[in-house]
């Protein structure tokens, strides 16, 4: 069984410009995630799922300078570009992380990948209000069908295909914080989010390889941080709502 984990990112964004190339501490934001998700080389295979754009091509540059393999796919169906990525190296499924989630926490996605193995459901997702912590786990055959049905080729917003759809053998966890009662958004769209997530990356000490338990206590102790870009959920809600 081959399970993959692949890098969603285009060099795109219009809300905030070049955001992957941002700096925190001495590494651009994408440099940063690309380092943290490979420590999970040893559960999966790190794969950079790009496009054909011309704008891309920087991001395949740093993925290679990583070491890292790549796959340039289709420019705006997230989905088929998943799907030609896990044929073209033979994943039976695939953990997609987001390039917008510099600080995902890797224990969860351990847990997605153990769930598979086990069990091999269709799509395992996270039940939680927070943002930007948390992957989906997709098999290869699902994501198969779910293409031949779908209607739309723009796909930037995708979990609710797998949703909605009753033939998917869903598998839901539940996931909380024990303490944390305001959600965590910890995603990159503004610049509220960037100067937040360069002052976590700071107060970690540039470290790329905190447990989740240390980023968790210490958003705990420093409780303030979340309200530097509390202004900005209610438009990224609206963001979300347009593009569902």
């Amino acid at each position: 069984m081959k399970i993959g984990i692949l890098i969603s990112a285009r060099n795109k964004s219009k809300r905030l410009k070049k955001k992957l190339f941002l700096k925190v501490s001495s590494f651009s934001i994408f440099e940063y995630l690309l380092i943290r998700a490979k420590k999970l080389n040893k559960y999966a295979k790190i794969i950079l799922a790009t496009s054909k754009d011309h704008r891309d091509f920087k991001l395949i540059n740093i993925a290679k300078k990583y070491d890292i393999d790549f796959f340039k796919g289709h420019k705006n169906d997230k989905l088929k570009r998943y799907y030609n990525t896990a044929t073209k190296f033979n994943l039976d499924g695939m953990v997609i992380i987001d390039a917008d989630d510099p600080l995902f926490f890797t224990d969860l996605i351990i847990k997605q990948i153990k769930l598979f193995k086990k069990k091999k459901y269709d799509f395992i997702y996270f039940d939680t209000k927070h943002v930007g912590i948390s992957c989906n786990f997709i098999k290869t055959k699902a994501l198969k069908n779910i293409i031949k049905n779908k209607k739309k080729r723009n796909t930037e917003v995708w979990g609710h295909y797998f949703l909605n759809d009753k033939k998917i053998i869903k598998r839901k966890i539940k996931f909380n914080i024990k303490s944390m009662y305001k959600p965590l958004r910890l995603t990159l769209d503004y610049k509220e989010d960037y100067k937040l997530i360069k002052n976590i990356i700071n107060k970690l000490k540039n470290k790329t390889d905190f447990s989740d338990d240390q980023l968790i206590n210490l958003l705990k102790s420093n409780r303030k941080l979340l309200n530097i870009n509390s202004s900005v959920i209610t438009k990224y809600e609206k963001h979300l709502a347009l593009s569902t």
